[in-house]
């Protein structure tokens, strides 16, 4: 049994001012995670027999999703009662909207 999710990769140049917006908030209570395997979750983590059954799945995607501009409107730390992360939340673009529908769909 494997756990995945799906997940969106941030550019580049947002890992740098997460790094640094970090550095500057190192005495929060948090764990803090490393710049670049920060992610914007599309689809939260579930269980499958076989990874390699969703990775094919995404290959059907290849090309069909474009970058997009998100707004974050948010920020707080999570769970409250004993915060492990910082998370964040904005309004979803119509285009995420799809395309999380487009991925409910696959898996």
């Amino acid at each position: 049994m494997h756990r995945i999710f799906v997940g969106l990769k941030l550019p580049d140049d947002l890992h740098q001012t997460m790094a640094a917006w970090r550095m500057q908030h190192a005495d929060w209570p948090v764990r803090w995670m490393r710049a670049t395997d920060l992610h914007l979750t599309v689809i939260p983590p579930w269980d499958v027999e076989s990874s390699q059954t969703a990775i094919n799945s995404f290959y059907s995607l290849n090309g069909f999703f474009q970058p997009q501009t998100l707004t974050f409107d948010t920020i707080h730390f999570v769970p409250s009662d004993e915060p492990r992360m910082v998370w964040t939340e904005g309004s979803p673009t119509p285009e995420l909207t799809d395309m999380k529908q487009r991925l409910h769909e696959l898996f």
